[in-house]
């Protein structure tokens, strides 16, 4: 074990960077942009100052969330989004989700609606968990297993939720939707319907499969 043992601390609010300035060997914050760290490094400095205290300098750090393959396949881009809007409400944040990865998390709609949370999400259904049936198609060609879907209606679903939502079935349909997501007061979705052909811009399932 360390001695003598160091503690490192979170939080980026006012009251936060005071309390790691005066008491912690180190600052470890989230959902922070390089201007907040920047920022942030200052003011926690300072406060150390005050009391006759002085952080190592390599004592600053980020924590930066990542995961091991696909955001979507882990189920938690709608989640994550909440998180940063929650942390930054006077920034715009955007959820680019799946069908089959909403529908791992569609309960955090309600907890969008439950704390004002104006998170833009945008989904696109191609009917398929398609990471995984682009593995099929690559590995397995012909032997489609257990990736198709059958979709709710996102867009009555998000209303039900108070969200603002609309269907975008067109290329030349997509901009005024943005427009009109991005304009409301509460959080929005755009349901985009995909070729389930289309598994990746530069190529097809057909293509993979052959």
């Amino acid at each position: 074990v360390q001695e003598p043992l160091e503690v490192w601390m979170g939080g980026a609010a006012p009251l936060e960077l005071r309390r790691v300035g005066r008491y912690s060997d180190g600052w470890l914050p989230s959902f922070c942009t390089v201007d907040d760290v920047r920022e942030g490094i200052d003011v926690v400095q300072g406060h150390a100052a005050e009391v006759g205290r002085e952080i190592d300098p390599e004592h600053f750090g980020v924590l930066i969330p990542y995961t091991d393959g696909p955001l979507d396949g882990d189920a938690v881009s709608s989640r994550f989004a909440e998180a940063v809007k929650r942390r930054h409400p006077d920034r715009e944040v955007v959820c680019l989700a799946g069908d089959g990865c909403l529908q791992m998390s569609l309960q955090e709609l309600g907890t969008a609606l439950q704390h004002g949370v104006a998170i833009r999400v945008i989904v696109a259904d191609n009917g398929l968990y398609g990471t995984i049936r682009m593995h099929q198609a690559r590995d397995y060609p012909g032997r489609v297993s257990a990736t198709t879907l059958l979709n709710p209606d996102f867009v009555a679903l998000a209303r039900a939720y108070g969200a603002t939502a609309r269907l975008v079935e067109t290329d030349a349909d997509f901009a005024d939707a943005l427009d009109a997501a991005r304009a409301s007061k509460t959080f929005s979705l755009l349901h985009l319907k995909i070729d389930p052909q289309a598994i990746t811009p530069t190529t097809t399932l057909a293509a993979i499969e052959s």
